[in-house]
């Protein structure tokens, strides 16, 4: 059995990692995988997101290509399983979910080679309303690796044209036709939604992992990766323009003695109107029970 979470970005997926790796679990992650996520699982996706993605990965092994870790992945993670006796497995990396994208074919074949090493595998995602997905995406755009100069409207502009993030419905489809949806937790990602408002206690009952001893684990887990100000973002995003990465530390220490700045809500109207009709269709078909849906 494995439990796969695809996802999506900014839902808590570092703290469930974190959580993952520093807690006594009867579910075991995968070592082959990745060391702290389930990156090079993600690598088999093998779509231009995934491989941009990993050359801006740090930690990938100096001397391993891309095709190298996509190819052999799969190849050790089945030793290891057939070498351990352990038979429930959780793997999470955030960016399966866009890394595959709507690739029917990719995971199809990702549904295959996983249910021949570990058989029944159940998908996990959580999903954050559009409006404030966008605007802690971007935050990460500007302050992460990418180092964005990019402006906040012309993401925006370009993130609805491109669609991808506005419609969950497409690539959730996917997934239930290749995993099964019966195989499919979609989670709106929402405290309301979470027992004890606690997104670690609700992936432990994602899991079957809910034990007195990972709960009270769960209990004293805070969640510390916040997305900075919009001021911030604007600061390190000239910064970014003006190629001075090399004073963000500075400058961000700088800022945050400064008052906090809003995110722009100008835009919020429009995204809401377009991924309206597909959230709609997720909270029918994946997350009818849930008591906060996503806004339709």
């Amino acid at each position: 059995m494995l439990y796969l979470h695809i996802g999506t970005p900014k839902t808590a997926s570092t703290t469930i990692q974190r959580f993952l790796n520093t807690t006594p679990l009867s579910v075991r992650t995968v070592a082959a995988f990745g060391d702290k996520t389930a990156w090079k699982l993600a690598v088999t996706a093998d779509s231009p997101a995934a491989r941009e993605r990993y050359q801006r990965r740090k930690d990938k092994p100096a001397d391993m290509r891309f095709e190298a870790v996509r190819d052999t992945v799969l190849g050790q993670a089945a030793l290891e399983v057939g070498a351990d006796k352990n038979l429930r497995y959780v793997a999470s990396c955030e960016h399966f979910y866009a890394d595959f994208g709507t690739d029917e074919a990719a995971i199809r074949k990702l549904h295959r080679d996983l249910a021949e090493i570990f058989g029944e595998v159940r998908v996990i995602v959580y999903l954050r309303d559009q409006v404030s997905f966008l605007k802690s995406y971007y935050a990460q755009w500007v302050k992460g690796k990418r180092a964005s100069s990019a402006t906040f409207e012309d993401f925006v502009e370009d993130q609805v044209a491109d669609g991808f993030w506005l419609d969950y419905y497409r690539p959730m489809t996917i997934w239930a036709d290749a995993f099964g949806a019966d195989n499919i937790r979609a989670i709106p990602f929402s405290r309301d939604n979470f027992p004890e408002g606690n997104i670690i206690v609700d992936f432990l009952h994602q899991i079957d992992e809910a034990t007195p001893a990972a709960l009270r684990a769960a209990r004293e887990i805070r969640q510390r990766n916040v997305s900075p100000s919009y001021g911030e973002i604007r600061a390190l995003q000239r910064l970014n323009r003006l190629g001075l990465g090399g004073m963000r530390p500075v400058v961000r220490n700088l800022i945050k003695i400064l008052p906090a700045q809003d995110f722009p809500t100008e835009f919020d109207a429009m995204i809401r109107a377009k991924s309206r009709e597909t959230n709609r269709a997720v909270n029918r078909d994946f997350c009818s029970h849930y008591a906060r849906k996503l806004p339709d």
